[in-house]
C-alpha cells in the first residue's frame, strides 16, 4: 500500500502560522472590508453570513475578494487538508505494522501447531515398543520417551492455547483492514474538496462567487472533519473474536 506523499508529520491541530484567531473574518465586522450587511443572509438571531449580494456591494473590490479567499480561507481549508494527507499516511504504517504482527502470531501458532503433532505422533509410535535405544552412552527405553514425548505434546497444546489466545486478542489482521479502510476514506475525502475547491473557488477567482463558495466549502470541511473522526474511531477500535483471523 502506497502513501499519499511526503507531507508534515505533525499530529497537533495548529492553524496556519500566517493567520491567527483574532484575524479570522467576521460577517459584522469584515476586518479590512467596509462594515456593512447589505445582502447578508441572516441564519438565526444576529448570526449572520455574506452572500453573493453583500460581496457585490459597493466598497468591495477584486482585491477584498481575492484576500478573503487567499488569506482568510484557503489556509485553514489547506490545513486540514494536508492534515487528511497526513493521516492517510499514518494508516498506511499502521497497516504495515498490524499485518506483520499478524504474521508473526500466524507463523508461532503454526510452528506450535506442528510441533504438537510431531510430539503426539512419537509418542503413539514408541507406545508400545520394547525396544532400548543407545544415545550416547545412555540407555532410553521407548515407553520412557513415549511418556516424555506425550508430556512434551501436552506443554506444546498449553503453549499453542495461549498464543492462539494472544493472537486472538490482538485481532491484528482486523485492525490492519481498519487502517486500510480509514485511509481510503481520508483518500476520498481529500480528493473531493480538492475537486470542489478548483471547481467552485478557482474557476470564480477574482469573483464575488468565490468568496461565498469558500466559505461553503471550508464550513463542509470541518463537518467532513468531524465526521470522519468518528468513523475511523469506529474502524479503528480494537475487537476481539472468536477465531484466530
Amino acid at each position: 500500500m502506497a502513501k499519499f506523499g511526503k507531507g508534515p508529520r505533525a499530529r497537533k491541530y495548529a492553524g496556519p502560522s500566517s493567520t491567527s484567531q483574532s484575524s479570522q473574518p467576521k460577517a459584522s465586522s469584515p476586518g479590512p472590508y467596509p462594515s456593512q450587511n447589505g445582502g447578508a443572509d441572516e441564519l438565526h438571531g444576529d448570526f449572520v453570513e455574506a452572500s453573493t449580494e453583500y460581496w457585490r456591494s459597493d466598497g468591495f473590490t477584486v482585491d477584498h475578494w481575492s484576500t478573503y479567499v487567499d488569506e482568510h480561507i484557503q489556509p485553514w481549508h489547506e490545513h486540514i487538508l494536508t492534515e487528511f494527507r497526513t493521516s492517510a499516511d499514518t494508516c498506511v504504517d499502521r497497516y504495515h505494522h498490524f499485518r506483520k504482527r499478524h504474521e508473526w502470531w500466524r507463523r508461532c501458532v503454526i510452528i506450535t501447531t506442528g510441533t504438537v503433532a510431531i510430539l503426539n505422533a512419537v509418542a503413539a509410535l514408541l507406545v508400545s515398543g520394547n525396544n532400548d535405544f543407545h544415545i550416547f552412552g545412555w540407555t532410553v527405553t521407548a515407553s520412557w520417551i513415549s511418556i516424555t514425548a506425550a508430556a512434551l505434546a501436552a506443554i506444546a497444546a498449553s503453549v499453542l492455547a495461549v498464543l492462539a489466545n494472544l493472537e486472538n486478542f490482538g485481532n491484528y489482521i482486523e485492525q490492519a483492514h481498519a487502517h486500510r479502510e480509514a485511509r481510503e476514506l481520508y483518500l476520498d475525502a481529500a480528493r473531493e474538496a480538492e475537486y470542489l475547491w478548483q471547481s467552485h473557488v478557482v474557476a470564480f477567482s477574482g469573483r464575488p462567487e468565490a468568496c461565498v463558495n469558500a466559505r461553503e466549502l471550508y464550513r463542509r470541511l470541518c463537518e467532513k472533519d468531524r465526521e470522519l473522526r468518528r468513523k475511523v474511531k469506529d474502524l479503528t477500535q480494537p475487537r476481539a473474536t472468536d477465531g484466530g483471523g
